[in-house]
């Protein structure tokens, strides 16, 4: 599939990294950033900034964590469970293939 998003790397507190992003127009904003503290806090500014109708995604990077994410409707993917997830894969799959 074709990408026809816009890929924005800097620090959202910046204006000219808001406006260069143009998040005003998105649908979907991710944030995968190594922190929890930080994805949550990113979160909390573009949803005072846009609203409940702009979809978040984050990377959760402690379990331990998901209900802050859900407190403030933000949906995550977790980096450790797609790895746990493809391991199996490929331990379920034949020697031959992959």
């Amino acid at each position: 599939p074709t990408y026809l998003g816009n890929v924005i790397l800097g620090n959202i507190e910046e204006n000219q990294v808001e406006q260069d992003a143009a998040i005003q127009n998105a649908d979907k904003i991710f944030i995968v950033t190594s922190s929890d503290v930080f994805n949550i806090y990113i979160a909390q500014i573009l949803r005072q900034k846009q609203g409940e109708e702009l979809k978040i995604i984050a990377r959760i990077n402690e379990p331990e964590r998901a209900d802050a994410y859900s407190i403030f409707n933000i949906e995550t993917v977790s980096v450790e469970e797609m790895f746990a997830e493809e391991i199996l894969r490929k331990m379920r799959s034949p020697v031959n293939e992959d």
